[in-house]
């Protein structure tokens, strides 16, 4: 059974949730439940209101609470645990959260990431690599055409200077 607005409110209100309240365990408990809320179904917007929040402050708490999730925070992970305990013994059925499997979607979305940013990266350093020999070569020609038109001098050079020596010979 999914857990009901009202029990959502029940606990906000408990746990001075939807308040200016910005101590770590109170953070940590809202980043809980915006993940929680958000994994279920529940809008950004709809989220907010329950919370007395904005769309772009849920979604920062959702992230915030992927990071420290991600890394493991030991406070972090203390209060979010106990927190949820205390939820479950509560009987607000908010055990269809597993913590561990949303931790290793985490990890998940991580790895794509990095690999990610590790392929636009990579594809960074191969444009740059391009570029400096796209440099390379328009030096090359032009030196090329230099050397062409230093042969093309010499070469009438060479051809005046038998022009000059033949007169003389005649």
């Amino acid at each position: 059974m999914r857990i009901t607005i009202k029990d959502i409110k029940k606990i906000i209100k408990k746990y001075d949730l939807d308040t200016k309240n910005r101590s770590q365990i109170k953070c940590y408990q809202r980043y809980f439940l915006y993940k929680y809320l958000r994994n279920n179904g529940f809008t950004l917007e709809e989220i907010g209101k329950l919370f007395n929040r904005n769309h772009d402050t849920v979604i920062h708490g959702i992230n915030t609470f992927c990071n420290l999730l991600y890394s493991k925070n030991k406070d972090f992970v203390i209060i979010v645990n106990n927190f949820h305990n205390e939820l479950d013994k509560k009987k607000y059925n908010i055990t269809d959260f597993d913590i561990e499997k949303v931790h290793e979607e985490i990890i998940e979305k991580k790895e794509k990431n990095l690999m990610y940013f590790t392929i636009i990266e990579k594809e960074k350093e191969i444009q740059g690599l391009v570029e400096h020999n796209t440099k390379i070569l328009q030096a090359l020609n032009y030196k090329s055409n230099e050397v062409y038109h230093y042969k093309k001098e010499v070469g009438k050079l060479k051809k005046s200077l038998k022009d000059c020596n033949d007169k003389k010979n005649n």
